[in-house]
């Protein structure tokens, strides 16, 4: 049976989930759909600046819209979620012990930006 039958597309060489299945997807789950309806491209290029940052894939959800990767740190492991279906990234770290931070990111440039703030600067994610 072809992919495309199945709602899959090939994507630079990854499977991927045909855009109007997962519009499709997003209409019954009622989240908003992106005004440019660009939602693959925007998954990829928060996936790359998260590899810049040193963070590796670690899990993909089996429908392929949620992807977490995780960087070891000197005393836990960053972890950072990559969501296709609300467009967004959130990145979780340890600043001391049993505390973890929070924070969700609706841009690409938001998160770069934020790499580049003065948590980049004091050591708790690696500036570019």
């Amino acid at each position: 049976m072809k992919l495309e039958k199945l709602g899959f597309i090939e994507h630079n060489g990854e499977i991927c989930v045909e855009k109007s299945a997962l519009q499709s997807a997003l209409r019954e789950s009622r989240a908003p759909l992106p005004a440019n309806g660009v939602i693959m491209e925007k998954f990829v290029e928060f996936q790359n600046v998260a590899r810049k940052q040193g963070f590796i894939d670690e899990e993909k959800t089996k429908d392929g819209t949620v992807l977490w990767l995780k960087k070891a740190t000197s005393d836990a492991e960053d972890r950072m979620c990559i969501d296709s279906l609300t467009n967004s990234v959130t990145v979780f770290w340890a600043t001391i012990p049993w505390k973890i931070n929070s924070r969700t990111f609706r841009s690409v440039a938001a998160l770069e930006e934020w790499f580049m703030s003065s948590a980049a600067r004091n050591g708790l994610i690696k500036s570019a």
